[in-house]
């Protein structure tokens, strides 16, 4: 959309190099002081992208380890090496508060509010606005007139995919209990959680009102799509 302006162009950017990474430790670690070796292993870690290599540099030092072999990844993991463990260390570094509101982030379908995620969680909205507010500072999430939202896809994948499917189920159940609470939220967002908590008798019903939601600006495509996952539900 952008490139179709006039006086607009696309430029494409090389990695970072040694130098770059360093300018880069000298702004995001505010003071504290990396070995030549080690800015090389998070240059190298980090393949010259620029988000990998801010995620490297958010870990304490001794996290730096060598990336595992392209031979031992996993076929349908397309993360860099080594990112999925730095990310996850990270998480695991931070306390059961923040954990629990990144896991709430994670499972929603864009950016949230402080009293969705303090229903899904189950704490006050005090305790729920400072691990918020932690998240924010450690880079996890970022914060918009929205609300907030993981600040990379990458690690949003990384919080929720470690959640096993009774947590998955779980969590999702208590965003559809918050959602409902909440004004001005589409039915449609409210079927989709519930479908994936698997709360048939609520998917149907969220699913056959989006329908007919749907049907009356004449989206037919998506009230087909509707009335299909409410049948599904039905029969679920």
């Amino acid at each position: 959309e952008l490139e179709a302006k006039p006086g607009s162009g696309r430029q494409v950017l090389g990695p970072l190099d040694v130098d770059d990474v360093r300018q880069l430790v000298a702004a995001e670690r505010h003071g504290v002081r990396m070995s030549n070796e080690q800015v090389s292993q998070v240059a190298q870690l980090g393949d010259g992208n620029p988000y990998v290599i801010l995620e490297l540099l958010r870990a304490p030092v001794d996290l730096l380890e060598p990336a595992a072999p392209a031979e031992n990844r996993a076929a349908d993991d397309d993360l860099l090496p080594g990112l999925q463990e730095i990310l996850s260390r990270r998480i695991d570094a931070a306390s059961d508060e923040v954990r629990a509101v990144l896991e709430a982030v994670s499972a929603m379908s864009g950016p949230t509010t402080t009293n969705v995620v303090a229903g899904v969680v189950g704490l006050g909205r005090q305790a729920v606005t400072a691990a918020l507010a932690d998240a924010v500072e450690r880079a996890f999430l970022v914060e918009s007139s929205r609300g907030v939202e993981f600040a990379q896809e990458p690690t949003r994948r990384v919080v929720y995919e470690a959640i096993d499917a009774n947590g998955r189920r779980r969590i999702h159940g208590r965003i559809v209990d918050a959602l409902v609470r909440e004004q001005g939220v589409r039915v449609s967002q409210i079927a989709h959680h519930a479908w994936l908590a698997e709360q048939w008798q609520r998917a149907y019903q969220y699913h056959a009102l989006a329908a007919d939601s749907a049907l009356k600006v004449n989206a037919y495509h998506t009230t087909a799509e509707h009335f299909a996952k409410a049948d599904q539900a039905a029969r679920s």
